[in-house]
């Protein structure tokens, strides 16, 4: 790595002059006024043998402090800013020794590593200390490093270079620190490399996939600007990723000086590039792109401070890079968990419609309306196929409605739209641009009129796989499906599906007790249920009709029941169900009805009922038939039989034959 000591024109043996090499010690046990004593001795000492002006930085780093040392380690430190404090505090004590005042422990920094001059003042400053004990390889102290003997090996204007250019890092971390946005931290960050390096142009690239850039970020004076481009180096794009991956710092002081290849100079060239730093910024592990500072026109002697500084200061970047994705990844998650939450809340919602019964329409309605809510400019179609394998509007509360009427019927086939397809092929049918899909050929001029440019579709299968209709999205501009658009709708339609089916269950439901109910009525036959546990009768149009009882009027009990029964019959009636009750055994019971106006009916009750696991009756079912006219022809019959049979009886009495011969073994009597 490269230092700023090297870049300032300091050697090691430069940095080292800046050492105090005899501070002032003394062991924890001195006393504190002992130490202070000391140090104004060596003072006085120093003013007294006249020490040349030129030293003065090192007489006041030696004389204004202590330097604790117990057994050759430094453990301490007190400073005459210490002993002003504890003076003004009142807290100096005679005897009081140097080890409860001093400030312990204390930083150290091997002289051995004293390479770095830009390091040693970050030491200081970060520390907020004056005082730098120097240690050797035993840690033992070989010197002191004082702020003011330091700023003595410094002339002022490359002081005044090194503290504006650590100031720029500073910003740069202070800004990081402050905002989330990654964009304003790399544009603020290529306009103040730009000023503080006084080059033609900075810039950032960002790696595609494919390690092709974009420039994401510049600040220049020339004409042309970079940002937006595109970037593909075909010459040196295989190597690219390995090579910077491994932290690689390019550094071209001239393209036509420095070994390249001429197809990646050329690449410079026409990137206006004569002079350059590369250096690569992270994502955690991953390379995410380069930080490019560079000159147009004339070759640069790239200083090492220069370098150093692009180095610290694409640390920075790296870090607001890391942070701005770890950011976005709380966002995203932040995002996804409102999203399920509101995903939640919609099937929840959709559901408890579904469970109401409420009108098929209104809830395919709001799911459109739901879903047209989270995806923005989306316009949601749900289509319902009939038995004709014909599509019929359902749902399309965004859509124009002409052109609702017109799709409003379309026969299902390979190139009929999206929907139209979709049912045909059981599949999602994704078009981007129906302008020029060939699934939209015969529909385009109607969907184009209504200002339509995509549409795909999902067909709405029931569990047992049969197609019920498509739940399809528009958009008035050329659009594909993203992922979480299409887990939105798969994770909707389900709920979609079980309301239709619901609905398609009801119809057949009311159709077959339509039918039910026209059966019944032809056969005079009604059907009832009693709730033995709660006392509630249930019966049939049908029944209401053969009792003719307004059902408005009824209260449905079996004590109602029974005083509709003829009076003659409701013993009978009651005994024969309480004897089917205790024997389990269905019962089969012809009993009369007596209607207001004095009618007689008959009717056939036939009951079944079934029984807890302790034998306690729980529901009784059973039929009530009108066999009225059955009955009366019934009697009628029986009542010509007895009045023939009474004819009979009386000729055979009279002529004292038989009015009918038996016939013997052997044929006729005669």
């Amino acid at each position: 790595m490269l230092n700023l000591t090297e870049a300032t024109g300091f050697s090691r043996k430069d940095l080292t002059t800046a050492i105090v090499r005899d501070p002032v010690t003394v062991s924890p046990t001195m006393a504190v006024k002992e130490a202070i004593a000391l140090m104004n001795e060596v003072r006085s000492h120093c003013k007294a043998n006249s020490i040349e002006e030129s030293n003065q930085a090192q007489i006041e780093g030696r004389t204004s402090c202590v330097v604790v040392v117990e057994s050759q380690t430094v453990v301490g430190i007190l400073t005459e800013r210490d002993v002003v404090r504890l003076w003004g505090n009142q807290q100096l004590s005679d005897g009081m020794p140097v080890s409860q005042v001093m400030t312990a422990p204390v930083l150290t920094l091997p002289e051995s590593t004293l390479t770095d001059l830009f390091s040693v003042i970050n030491v200081l400053q970060q520390n907020q200390i004056r005082h730098l004990p120097i240690v050797d390889a035993q840690n033992c102290l070989v010197g002191l490093l004082t702020a003011e003997t330091l700023q003595q090996v410094l002339q002022p204007t490359e002081l005044v270079h090194l503290l504006q250019r650590e100031q720029v890092v500073a910003h740069l971390a202070t800004q990081i620190r402050s905002s989330l946005s990654l964009q304003a931290i790399l544009e603020t960050a290529v306009e103040q490399i730009h000023q503080v390096m006084g080059c033609d142009r900075v810039n950032i690239w960002k790696f595609e996939p494919d390690f092709s850039s974009v420039v994401v970020a510049e600040s220049t004076h020339l004409p042309r600007t970079l940002i937006g481009e595109q970037i593909r180096d075909d010459c040196f794009q295989a190597r690219l990723p390995e090579v910077y991956r491994r932290g690689y710092v390019r550094v071209v002081p001239d393209i036509y000086t420095t070994e390249m290849s001429d197809c990646h100079r050329a690449f410079l060239l026409h990137l206006q590039i004569r002079a350059k730093v590369v250096l690569p910024l992270f994502c955690g592990e991953q390379l995410w792109g380069l930080l490019h500072v560079s000159e147009s026109q004339t070759p640069r002697d790239w200083q090492a401070d220069e370098v150093d500084l692009l180095c610290k200061l694409a640390t920075q970047l790296t870090i607001a890079i890391q942070q701005a994705s770890i950011h976005g990844q709380l966002q995203a998650e932040l995002r996804e968990r409102q999203q399920a939450e509101i995903l939640l809340q919609i099937k929840n919602d959709l559901l408890a419609r579904v469970a109401a019964q409420e009108p098929l329409t209104d809830t395919l309605n709001h799911a459109c309306k739901a879903i047209e809510k989270i995806l923005d400019g989306a316009m949601c179609s749900i289509l319902l196929l009939d038995s004709n394998n014909q599509l019929r509007d359902g749902a399309a509360p965004s859509l124009p409605d002409h052109y609702r009427r017109q799709i409003d019927g379309i026969q299902v086939g390979e190139g009929v739209g999206s929907c139209g397809t979709a049912v045909h092929r059981r599949e999602r049918v994704i078009v981007a641009d129906l302008a020029t899909d060939p699934l939209w050929q015969d529909f385009k001029a109607l969907a184009l009129a209504s200002g339509l440019q995509a549409c795909w579709s999902t067909p709405i299968v029931d569990m047992g796989g049969a197609v019920l209709g498509t739940f399809a999205i528009y958009y008035r501009e050329v659009h594909a499906p993203r992922a979480e658009e299409i887990t939105l709708v798969d994770n909707l339609i389900h709920i979609v599906m079980l309301a239709i089916q619901r609905h398609q269950n009801e119809n057949a439901l009311k159709q077959t007790n339509q039918r039910l109910q026209k059966a019944q009525h032809i056969a005079h036959l009604g059907n009832w249920e009693l709730d033995l546990q709660h006392n509630i009768l249930y019966w049939s149009e049908e029944i209401f009709r053969i009792f003719e009882i307004d059902p408005q009027e009824f209260g449905a009990s079996y004590e109602a029941f029974l005083n509709l029964v003829h009076p003659e019959d409701r013993a009978i009636v009651n005994a024969a169900y309480s004897q089917h009750l205790r024997d389990r055994r269905p019962y089969n019971l012809v009993h009369r009805l007596q209607m207001p106006d004095g009618r007689m009916k008959y009717v056939r009750e036939q009951c079944e009922t079934s029984y807890s696991a302790d034998g306690s009756p729980l529901l009784s079912r059973g039929t009530v038939q009108d066999i009225t006219q059955q009955q009366e022809i019934e009697i009628r019959r029986e009542r010509v039989e007895a009045s023939l049979r009474q004819v009979i009886e009386g000729t055979a009495a009279f002529t004292g034959e038989e009015f009918f011969p038996c016939q013997g073994d052997s044929g006729l009597r005669t």
